[in-house]
């Protein structure tokens, strides 16, 4: 039953772990406002939209689903055609080899773009995107959490409760003087970068597709982790003359690459990344059914991830954290996110999920089922 007097709830961050909490926190009877620095809800699962008309999904590429209560929500995603499989030929490059087949793993997209999903998720949600949150001055610890007690003050506004779903390194600064104890644990938890290229391609003179692979995971390369045809899939269209498509490509480079590059200026690694790519396709043209010469790139987009991804602190979608989340049921305020979920789309859900379900246990609202 919804509470009398809801009790009042902020969440910093509008990717999947705010949204997730802010939605069963709302559903469960609390008032739940949601502020994000972003121009849009998302975060990492995001699709630039150019002023030419392309899009591509420059964040997370796609999500898997492995958790009962994941899989049910990925579920209602598809059934409200937002989502739909990829079912792209996907491979697995070695440093050195040929391609494999990847595993098969059902791959997830938001459709007709990933940003699909959180911005289904943001509506009937209060979310405020473009403020800049100062870090958190108040209680630490001391009482209950009771309605109207209004403990937390955030850019002009009284709350009881303060949910941080900011990459570690963010969320410390903004908890460093309201919870030192989540803000030391949280500068521990290393996030590494990634820059992000989405590339046009032109086939010219009839050439076939440029690599004969939707997508490849790439095992040490130097330069790149994952590199997509992100036109590919579902809901996606190639365009072009007739005879002389165009196809978008989405590279992610290396953590290593990215860190040695990462204060480069965006045009810079642009090309540098465009002309490895190039030289991908060169190696791998007998193959493809023609040479890289017959390709023309007309687009080349860089984007800086700063905190892509969590360090491989555990294994592959286990949680970094045995709670996924960060409570103090005294003072109020909890974090969460993929770094504490285990990585992944998955994981920032799961985290988000969890740390809602101490909110409501600890104030009494009840529990979300599991």
């Amino acid at each position: 039953m919804p509470m009398k007097t809801p009790l009042r709830a902020l969440v910093i961050g509008a990717g999947m772990a705010g949204l997730t909490a802010a939605r069963i926190l709302e559903d469960h009877g609390l008032s739940a406002r949601i502020l994000d620095k972003g121009r849009v809800p998302g975060g990492r699962i995001s699709t630039r939209t150019s002023s030419e008309g392309w899009s591509m999904d420059h964040g997370a590429p796609f999500f898997t689903a492995r958790d009962p209560a994941f899989r049910r929500q990925v579920e209602a995603w598809a059934a409200a055609g937002i989502a739909a499989p990829w079912t792209g030929r996907i491979g697995y490059l070695p440093r050195h080899g040929d391609v494999e087949p990847a595993s098969e793993a059902t791959r997830w997209v938001g459709v007709p773009g990933m940003r699909a999903v959180p911005l289904r998720m943001a509506r009937a949600l209060d979310v405020r995107t473009g403020v800049e949150v100062a870090p958190l001055v108040g209680p630490a610890a001391g009482g209950e959490a009771s309605a109207g007690s209004g403990r937390w003050v955030v850019a002009g506004d009284a709350y009881d409760l303060v949910l941080v779903t900011a990459p570690p390194a963010q969320a410390s600064v903004l908890l460093g003087a309201a919870h030192p104890g989540f803000a030391a644990t949280l500068a521990g938890v290393g996030m590494r970068p990634c820059w992000a290229l989405m590339l046009r391609i032109r086939r010219r003179g009839g050439r076939p597709g440029i690599l004969p692979w939707d997508a490849l995971f790439l095992k040490d390369h130097p330069v790149f982790r994952w590199v997509a045809r992100d036109s590919s899939k579902p809901g996606r269209d190639e365009d072009g003359r007739a005879g002389d498509p165009v196809e978008s490509w989405v590279l992610h480079a290396a953590p290593g690459w990215s860190e040695h590059h990462l204060e480069h200026e965006d045009i810079r690694v642009a090309g540098t990344l465009a002309a490895e790519f190039m030289a991908l396709v060169g190696r791998l043209g007998g193959k493809a059914g023609g040479p890289a010469v017959d390709l023309l790139v007309e687009t080349a987009r860089a984007h800086r991830w700063r905190y892509a991804a969590p360090e491989d602190a555990a294994a592959p979608g286990e949680p970094a954290h045995p709670g996924r989340c960060l409570w103090d049921a005294a003072a109020g305020i909890g974090v969460a996110g993929d770094a504490l979920g285990g990585g992944r789309v998955e994981g920032a859900f799961l985290s988000g999920a969890a740390l809602a379900r101490e909110v409501l246990v600890s104030t009494g609202a009840g529990s979300p089922p599991r």
